[in-house]
């Protein structure tokens, strides 16, 4: 897997699946638009990124979840320090 994360508070962003081994490097375009990975699985794989459809896609799902566990503190503060609800 690849991981992103939010140097700023140290929250995951994303988890980008499909590697079948070790992830050895990846590399952002000039842009941050597209993430390369190399693996050992033989494979470079290209991702588009689109941080506001990432933070749009990770406010819903956090909204949703915080409804059935609101309790929880760490989902309450990326909400709040992300999301604009």
């Amino acid at each position: 897997t690849v991981k992103l994360w939010d140097t700023s508070t140290g929250k995951e962003i994303k988890t980008l699946t499909g590697h079948t081994n070790w992830v050895y490097g990846v590399s952002f375009s000039p842009d941050g638009k597209m993430l390369a990975s190399g693996s050992k699985d033989n494979t470079v794989r290209l991702w588009r990124l689109d941080f506001d459809y990432l933070v749009k896609e990770g406010c819903g799902f956090i909204g949703n979840y915080l409804k059935s566990n609101s309790k929880d503190e760490d989902a309450r503060e990326i909400k709040k320090d992300l999301c604009k609800s």
